[in-house]
């Protein structure tokens, strides 16, 4: 029975400080994350977080071309809905200009 229990000790102490072990190592490298890092907390969005959050407008068509030119093209039941989208696309990362063709009630 002893040796039975030690057996049961020594892998949960393995298993425990692999754990802890690889809890800190996934900790470090999160911090490495661009997406993670404080330079990000500038109010600005990405094109992905924008998509995401336009999906909330399954009417509206979205792109953007690599001069930063988003063009909004589509249909919304409100003014005030354009322009929230229109915001949340201004807040997007490297944004330069909007192009609107965004047809309302």
């Amino acid at each position: 029975m002893k040796k039975n229990s030690s057996k049961v000790l020594s892998l949960a102490t393995f298993i425990s400080m692999s754990l802890i072990g690889g809890a800190a190592y996934a900790s470090h490298e999160l911090e490495n994350q661009p997406f993670m890092s404080e330079q990000n907390n500038d109010g600005h969005i990405s094109w992905h977080e924008f998509r995401h959050e336009l999906g909330a407008y399954p009417a509206i068509n979205a792109t953007i071309d690599r001069n930063g030119v988003i063009y909004l093209s589509g249909h919304v039941d409100s003014s005030f809905d354009s322009l929230l989208i229109e915001r949340l696309a201004m807040k997007v990362r490297g944004v330069k200009a909007l192009r609107i063709s965004v047809d309302t009630d």
